[in-house]
């Protein structure tokens, strides 16, 4: 730690990690391993960063969320809840990721985009604009869950109105999100799958059957070819 960067309450840093500039560690607070925290960066309350992470300019990572790996959040990005930022991951300007959210593998976050619920963000995915991603919320009023949100692949998100999420079947509880890759393509996922137009109508028939009704897949794709074209 050196220049006019401030470490206090009941703040860690330890192991190779480095506190300059500005920047400033408190609350329960962690920086350890190879990580890197200066500009007028803040990482405080039980958040964590570590790895040979980095949070520089005016970023912010605060309650208990976690950083690490090789993941970089600068500019005036926020990292907040129990929110993940590992791999290569990048998030700067002015984006944000809360909740169970997670963002990972060589991603990024940007403008004023928001990840939270529990959303994933993985592979090559760019999400920014004033792009809002979200998953996972529990309704207990009506009974009614939601599943998790799952973006990646050359996913380019720019707005809300470049992806839908769709919660289907009430006899199986399942999420279909949907937006365009980079090079403008149509793409769906499905829990673990994520293919084109054609190769969800064939996950449908092949997997699904019983689950997600041909009708309610017919409807879909025609509502996603109404908002999308």
């Amino acid at each position: 730690m050196y220049e006019y960067a401030k470490v206090y309450e009941k703040a860690k840093v330890y192991g190779k990690a480095n506190i300059y500039d500005w920047a400033e560690v408190y609350g329960n607070a962690k920086v350890y391993d190879d990580a890197e925290i200066y500009d007028y960066a803040k990482v405080y309350d039980n958040a964590e960063v570590f790895d040979n992470a980095e949070v520089f300019d005016n970023a912010e990572v605060f309650d208990c969320s976690q950083v690490y790996d090789k993941s970089r959040v600068y500019g005036k990005a926020q990292a907040h809840g129990f929110s993940q930022i590992y791999g290569n991951a990048k998030m700067y300007e002015e984006a944000q990721i809360c909740d169970f959210a997670k963002v990972y593998d060589n991603t990024e976050i940007f403008g004023k985009a928001e990840v939270y619920g529990y959303a994933e963000i993985f592979e090559n995915a760019r999400i920014c604009g004033n792009a809002k991603i979200f998953g996972g919320e529990v309704v207990f009023e009506d009974e009614r869950e939601y599943g998790s949100a799952y973006i990646r692949g050359n996913a380019f998100i720019k707005n809300d109105n470049e992806h839908f999420g769709f919660d289907c079947s009430d006899l199986f509880n399942c999420h279909i999100h949907v937006y365009r890759s980079i090079d403008n393509e149509i793409v769906f996922t499905l829990g673990y799958f994520c293919g084109n137009m054609e190769e969800f109508e064939k996950e449908v028939e092949e997997t699904y059957s019983g689950k997600i009704s041909k009708e309610e897949c017919n409807r879909i794709i025609e509502e996603i070819r109404t908002k999308l074209d």
